[in-house]
């Protein structure tokens, strides 16, 4: 209305304007540049329509803006008020959950206040919020002995987050585990404000954990008493059939009758059949808990597979079948790897070969199947014409204690235990044996096994040096420390045989002084003896004598000790009962490296 007046007021009074704008030089500026755009310098009707045009042009401009503000501003307040419910149910929905959960969440000030605790506070301590709030932590938390580890103290002084586990009572007296989780938040200007964290019931999960433990710590005992137990067992029974087998042994070395021989057969046949059922049961023990470690040593796979023909073509002989070795001439003399272990597979799978099959033959082919640089890769395979294995039957074989057909373990005899060994053996060395039969026709048994290339210069250890320096130790001095006078008979008949000249002693400590007072090539240790064992013994001895062969005789199997013969200064292990011809190769094999300063190890197992 005041604008609109204004302009009445021109309309009527418009030559008194004319007036004033010619006499008044204080026009505003911006009035006088619009009526200078319109080429007025004088006011006339027709002057007043332009300017009434230009005056409704503002208007209409304003009113256009007032209303796109207006929109803005509704819209805006829209948005806000969109932001303001997320917002709430932002809030409600956290608020649910805080107050829901089981887990105590809480907020400090620096002051060491209470400024926050959700209701789960309650439910784990019987206080109720409202009578902490504002109130020291520590008034509280000491009930449940947080402040004795510190977590809270000790955070205060510092910038990371911390946690910590306490076990104590409850409200209700019963005993509880909880975790304080506690965390430190900063301003944006890098100041401190307040703690945050959580405390949380964690009785379940750490009962579970001692549980866990104390099932753990018992399946620990429990295999260190099956190891003692084996160990006990295997001592036990080598030890007689040691004087069994060592005895059927002496008596063939008296050339005995036709009759007397045959009857030495049987009894030295059924002793070594009842030392391979022990040895696999034993085998299978160590195997079945982890405790073989593979060696890695230089070999000549001609010369361990020679030794293989050498017995198991008299074997083969015996049955009435053929028994054929096909090599690949392109294969490594020398290779890097575990000697025993394969030869402990490829005899078990030669053997159960011939003792199954009655006529046609048994062949062990092995083949390169690839070669680099420093790698070959080898086939082994074991074919024969014996009864086969239906298919049904095939992926049973592999099984500990399983054979194909129970009239097999009463025609044939064995453990069931010899093919799960194998296949455990050869899963160690990386590889994984096959099987291909048909029932009354033969079977053909391979795995393939991937091996170092060793440089040719490097002998393998359990080599024997060529140039012998004698084939006969008659100028030896061996000492036996042995207690079990049995063994001890046994070992003075072998040795007298062999024309060797040995001192015995009982135990340990007389084996000590006897090296002290006399020298000696060979030291034959029992490792069980009274007073002082052969570990101490051999450990006593070393400090004074470096040069002396010292030879572990143990019928223990406790898998530990492969390891502690090697660290504990033996130079070669013999499992007790033993073939006599082992041990007097052994001997053999020990004096001639010594003179011929040759490195000699037999695998120790």
């Amino acid at each position: 209305m005041k604008y609109g007046g204004a302009c009445f007021s021109l309309f009527l009074c418009f030559s008194q304007i004319n007036l004033f704008m010619k006499s008044n030089s204080d026009i505003h500026p911006l009035l006088k540049a619009q009526l200078d755009r319109l080429q007025h310098t004088t006011l006339n009707p027709s002057d007043l329509t332009a300017i009434f045009k230009e005056i409704s042009q503002v208007f209409t401009k304003f009113e256009t803006s007032e209303q796109q503000l207006q929109q803005l501003l509704d819209i805006q307040q829209k948005q806000k008020k969109h932001a303001d419910l997320k917002i709430e149910n932002f809030i409600r929905r956290a608020e649910k959950i805080v107050n829901n959960i089981t887990e105590v969440v809480f907020e400090i000030d620096l002051n060491g206040n209470w400024i926050y605790l959700n209701p789960a506070w309650e439910q784990l301590t019987g206080l109720k919020v409202i009578d902490c709030l504002g109130k020291p932590y520590r008034t509280h938390l000491e009930y449940f002995k947080i402040a004795n580890c510190g977590v809270f103290d000790d955070f205060f002084q510092s910038d990371s987050k911390a946690c910590c586990q306490v076990l104590n009572l409850n409200h209700s007296k019963q005993q509880f585990w909880y975790e304080v989780n506690v965390k430190k938040l900063f301003s944006p200007n890098g100041k401190p404000t307040v703690l945050i964290g959580t405390i949380s019931d964690i009785t379940e999960q750490k009962n579970k954990e001692i549980t866990l433990m104390r099932d753990k710590d018992r399946e620990t005992l429990s295999n260190k008493a099956k190891d003692e137990f084996l160990s006990t067992i295997s001592h036990e029974i080598r030890t007689p059939l040691n004087a069994v087998i060592g005895t059927t042994h002496l008596l063939l070395m008296e050339n005995p009758e036709e009759r007397q021989l045959e009857n030495l057969n049987v009894l030295k046949h059924a002793s070594e059949h009842l030392l391979s059922l022990v040895n696999d049961i034993l085998d299978f023990g160590k195997i079945d808990t982890g405790k073989v470690a593979l060696e890695k040593t230089p070999f000549s796979l001609d010369n361990r597979l020679n030794a293989l023909y050498a017995t198991y073509s008299k074997m083969a002989a015996e049955n009435g079948i053929g028994f054929n070795l096909n090599k690949d001439k392109r294969i490594p003399k020398h290779l890097l790897g575990d000697p025993t272990r394969l030869m402990q597979v490829l005899t078990n799978l030669v053997g159960n070969a011939i003792k199954f099959t009655q006529q046609g033959e048994v062949a062990l082919n092995i083949l390169q199947s690839k070669r680099t640089n420093t790698k070959a890769t080898v086939t082994f395979e074991i074919v024969d014409t014996g009864i086969g294995i239906s298919n049904d039957q095939q992926p049973k074989i592999f099984e500990a204690f399983t054979q194909a057909d129970i009239s097999i373990n009463r025609k044939f005899g064995g453990s069931g235990l010899g093919l799960s060994i194998c296949k455990k053996l050869i899963s160690l060395m990386g590889g994984d044996i096959k099987v291909k039969s048909e029932l009354g026709v033969g079977s053909v048994f391979s795995f393939e096994l991937s091996f170092d290339i060793a440089p040719n210069q490097d002998s393998e250890l359990c080599q024997k040096p060529k140039n012998s320096t004698m084939d006969v130790l008659s100028d030896i001095r061996v000492l036996v420390a042995e207690d079990n006078k049995v063994n001890i008979l046994m070992l003075k008949k072998f040795l007298s045989k062999w024309q060797i000249e040995a001192d015995i002693v009982e135990n340990g400590k007389l084996a000590v002084e006897k090296c002290k007072e006399e020298t000696y090539d060979i030291v034959l240790m029992d490792i069980l003896m009274p007073v002082m064992n052969g570990f101490e013994a051999t450990k006593a001895i070393r400090a004074f004598d470096k040069e002396v062969a010292i030879v572990a005789l143990s019928a223990s199997a406790a898998a530990h000790l492969a390891e502690e013969y090697k660290e504990g200064g033996f130079d070669a292990h013999l499992g007790k009962p033993f073939n006599p011809n082992s041990l007097y190769e052994l001997m053999k094999g020990l004096y001639e490296a010594k003179n011929e300063n040759l490195p000699y190890q037999l695998g120790f197992i």
